[in-house]
């Protein structure tokens, strides 16, 4: 949790509560945890969603102060409330795994969503998941795809490996192995390992192809890296003429 803490760079006036934050910025990073807890905690009181985010990060942590999911929350929702995005993920994140809170999944994608509407993009990918399986919201392929592939544009891994197990499957999308393929394609040895069958996905998909459909999906690979680009990769290769 340590690199959600946010540094912000403020131009011109610095007013003494920025001059706070800098400090319990500094004092965080130095490893001074207490006093960087006593630097944000003012601010957070508040109403700073920053600081508040950031007290809620180092109860989660147990930096500067004992480790307390449950007041971790409290500072969470604080920052969250005020539209703060990735307090807002990570009380998706909560509510889904039960830290803290209740277990609860109509919250988790209540709190996930709001997220993903601001354009985070591993909430993104969690919305589509729960589409997807139908937690906390009814199943429905089609919304599960749209999220997931806003996701994936934005570089996260899980809506990437979701959105090619869904072409590989032809779930919600036309069963396509070179498109799976080619988004297995985009991870290296040690992001497969981290994904549930990675390894195991993306050879299976690989057996499907001919040598010829093989070079389309590395070449399809190589064009998804592009910035922006993925999803504009996808559709053009699909709507090549045969």
């Amino acid at each position: 949790m340590k690199n959600y803490i946010l540094i912000v760079f403020l131009s011109g006036f610095i007013s003494t509560a920025n001059a706070g934050f800098d400090e319990g910025l500094m004092a965080h990073e130095a490893g001074n945890y207490k006093q960087a807890f006593e630097s944000f905690m003012p601010l957070a009181k508040q109403g700073d969603a920053q600081a508040q985010f950031n007290i809620g990060v180092m109860y989660d942590e147990g930096q500067g102060v004992r480790q307390d999911n449950t007041q971790a929350n409290v500072w969470y929702r604080k920052a969250a409330e005020q539209g703060h995005v990735v307090g807002q993920r990570i009380m998706g994140f909560q509510y889904f795994h039960g830290r803290g809170v209740p277990r609860d999944y109509v919250q988790a994608f209540s709190w996930y969503r709001k997220a993903a509407e601001q354009g985070d993009a591993s909430a993104q990918g969690s919305i589509g998941l729960m589409y997807e399986v139908g937690l906390g919201v009814t199943k429905d392929d089609i919304l599960s795809v749209k999220w997931l592939r806003m996701g994936a544009e934005r570089g996260e891994h899980f809506a990437q490996f979701a959105l090619g197990k869904r072409y590989a499957q032809g779930e919600g999308v036309p069963k396509n192995k070179v498109v799976a393929y080619a988004l297995f394609n985009l991870f290296d040895s040690d992001e497969l390992d981290a994904l549930p069958n990675g390894h195991k996905q993306k050879l299976q998909t690989m057996q499907d192809l001919t040598r010829e459909t093989y070079k389309d999906a590395v070449q399809l690979t190589s064009e998804m890296t592009k910035p922006n680009n993925l999803n504009k990769a996808i559709a053009k290769y699909l709507n090549k003429p045969n």
